[in-house]
């Protein structure tokens, strides 16, 4: 799957593609595009209006889309640290309040939060006050005051471990996240090429960029795109790590990010939002024997005069790892653990009373146009599961329902899906006392995952 953003000669957002203005080639072959899924505000817009009883993670707000800004301590010079907090606050100055953004900073303790993501568990849409940008730098002074002292002391090589160790662990907290994902990252940058001398054994230097590429395949498989800011400021002692323009650009192109060699954070950020609201998905089935664990280069192209478009433009064609039992575990808990509602899959659930005394009937219904269908003769399959967990008054999820909802559909059902969707309805026995249902919709044959928490729907006592 490709995280696609569009743009114009402007660079203003291009929000209305259609599948068949795009074309996309891997490693100089032409594939089949088997979904085209828009991930910005109008996906919100063709969901319609809910009728009574209905929820949906489509019709309440646009589709939620994060954006995380790591302020990058740990590479940071005696006397670059203020410059580095100065300037993401000034940027946050410019910028005003944005929608779904959050901060973390990196040190030698790892990644600590500022403005964090909402925890698992907490409603959804994490309505909570999103701290002002005075809060936000007294959070940052704290930091510098009592993680830094420690830190110049470290060996070149340590720095890099600790640097990927870092984004790793950030990469795992936001993936818990569906729909766009980008983490602009304020670095004076790491070193690649290492000396002897700044090595722990002190003889041998060290190349670290198969490292860095290493920890930019993790932020792509978790759907993350990475917006590199190389920060400048005073080079204390002569001392300035720095990665070259090619290293950013190459991080960036595996993720479908943007890099910025210079210090434009305030255009990092922006562009970054920009990107996650004007959005797309495409999908497409490489052959099996593509996966020749080789550098592949994808091409995409559009047929409109002027747009831009913005995605990963290679990546290493490993074989997966993962069964496809355990890729379909790892997105469900995903999905479990994650604040928001997935929103890669356009979902409506109906949810009533049943025949029996603690059951609960759920209607669910399934935005077609999300769903890659696999051509097969002249027939389109679909490769879909629902699964049903509730939440405890006591915190924690229990999965209490799971069904497949595959389809073989001929050309008349494929354009009646596209009209009203695919449904599914399903009896639930709940517990008593039930906070609240996540209901998750999987489709296996591209990974997307959709979900809608319907509150309130528990029954209290006997």
């Amino acid at each position: 799957m490709l995280n696609v953003a569009a743009e114009d000669g402007r660079g203003q957002p291009v929000r209305d593609l259609e599948p068949g203005e795009i074309t996309v080639s891997d490693a100089g072959k032409a594939e089949k595009i088997v979904l085209f899924r828009e991930t910005n505000e109008r996906a919100a817009e063709a969901a319609g209006a809910l009728g009574p009883g209905e929820f949906s993670n489509r019709v309440t707000a646009a589709p939620p889309r994060v954006t995380v800004v790591l302020l990058d301590l740990l590479n940071a010079g005696q006397g670059e640290e203020s410059y580095a907090g100065g300037q993401l606050l000034e940027a946050l100055r410019k910028l005003g309040p944005a929608e779904y953004l959050y901060v973390y900073v990196l040190t030698l303790k790892g990644v600590m939060p500022i403005a964090p993501l909402p925890e698992a568990g907490d409603e959804p849409g994490g309505g909570g006050r999103a701290p002002a940008v005075a809060e936000i730098g007294e959070r940052i002074n704290s930091v510098l005051k009592t993680e830094i002292a420690t830190r110049d002391y470290l060996f070149a090589e340590d720095r890099v471990k600790a640097t990927v160790a870092g984004l790793e662990t950030l990469a795992a907290t936001v993936g818990a996240v569906a729909g766009r994902k980008n983490l602009v990252w304020l670095t004076h940058g790491v070193p690649i090429q290492v000396d002897p001398g700044q090595t722990e054994a002190g003889m041998y230097g060290y190349d670290y960029t198969p490292m860095m590429r290493q920890m930019s395949a993790v932020l792509d498989a978790q759907g993350i795109s990475m917006y590199p800011v190389r920060l400048s400021g005073p080079a204390v002692g002569g001392r300035m790590y720095q990665m070259d323009d090619e290293t950013l650009q190459e991080m960036a192109a595996m993720t479908g990010g943007r890099a910025f060699p210079g210090p434009d954070v305030v255009g990092a950020i922006r562009k970054a939002l920009q990107d996650a609201r004007s959005s797309y998905v495409i999908g497409y089935v490489p052959a099996p024997q593509s996966w020749d664990g080789k550098l592949h280069k994808i091409k995409l192209k559009c047929s409109r005069k002027g747009v831009k478009l913005v995605a990963k433009t290679e990546y290493m064609a490993y074989p997966p790892e993962q069964t496809e039992e355990a890729m379909e575990d790892a997105v469900l808990r995903s999905a479990i653990l994650s604040p928001f509602d997935a929103t890669g899959i356009g979902v409506t659930v109906k949810g009533s009373a049943g025949a029996a005394k603690a059951d609960t009937v759920l209607d669910v219904k399934v935005r077609a146009q999300d769903v890659a269908m696999l051509p097969a003769g002249d027939r389109w399959l679909t490769e879909l599961s629902v699964n049903v967990f509730e939440f405890a008054p006591e915190g924690g999820w229990k999965r209490v329902a799971e069904e497949t909802m595959d389809s073989e559909l001929s050309a008349p059902q494929k354009e009646e899906a596209m009209r009203n969707g695919l449904r599914k309805r399903l009896a639930v026995g709940m517990g008593p006392d039930v906070r609240r249902l996540r209901v998750v919709v999987y489709d296996a044959a591209s990974g997307a995952v959709g979900s809608v928490t319907l509150p309130g729907v528990g029954r209290t006592g006997p």
